[in-house]
């Protein structure tokens, strides 16, 4: 969900103060054509007060991305993936290996 669609939902919520977190659901699905599930509304409830305070982009299609903790090494896994995600099946294991490895590598 975009940041303007969790906004949306929050204030629909606020506005529909009976209805449940399945209807909130079976709203997304109508509105947006869009399936969600109830963890997803849960977590966009809880963080209610930042959505509808926030000012949110006019095309309202970002989403919120953390900073990574070790941008150094993010960059290096994620140019490791996309030189090898065609040749080899990557899993998350494998990405997990290869993020520990570069982490003792950049430390040392």
């Amino acid at each position: 969900m975009t940041n303007q669609q969790q906004k949306l939902l929050c204030g629909y919520e606020r506005d529909h103060q009976g209805c449940t977190q399945q209807d909130l659901v079976k709203w997304i699905g109508k509105t947006f054509d869009l399936k969600v599930s109830l963890g997803t509304i849960s977590n966009t409830l809880k963080r209610s007060s930042e959505f509808l305070s926030a000012n949110v982009d006019k095309d309202g299609s970002s989403k919120c991305h953390k900073a990574a903790n070790y941008p150094d090494m993010e960059k290096v896994v994620y140019e490791w993936f996309l030189q090898h995600q065609e040749c080899v099946n990557i899993t998350g294991v494998l990405i997990i290996k290869k993020m520990v490895e570069t982490f003792v590598r950049l430390r040392t």
